[in-house]
């Protein structure tokens, strides 16, 4: 959606809007976005962008719920009955 978005600040239609390419006479009123990367910035853009997130936990005015660390028990006790109950329930 950004993409579109940002090729239709030239004036381009949303593709939803575009005329078809096959058939009429009108045109599709395409636009294009062109980026351009230079991939030896990913190696650098990656360990900052890991150092930042292993860091953003630590910081008590960020709340990451999808990251948060859970240690979890090496063992669950479960009452004998409501094992029976789940056995039973498959």
């Amino acid at each position: 959606m950004l993409v579109e978005v940002l090729a239709t600040l030239s004036g381009a239609s949303f593709s939803i809007d575009a005329e078809p390419f096959d058939s009429g006479t009108a045109s599709p009123g395409i636009g294009v976005f062109l980026l351009g990367i230079d991939p030896a910035n990913f190696a650098r853009s990656v360990e900052r962008l890991s150092r930042r997130l292993e860091s953003l936990p630590n910081d008590d005015q960020v709340r990451l719920p999808a990251i948060e660390i859970t240690s979890l028990p090496d063992a669950i006790e479960i009452n004998t009955d409501t094992l029976q109950r789940l056995k039973r329930a498959d």
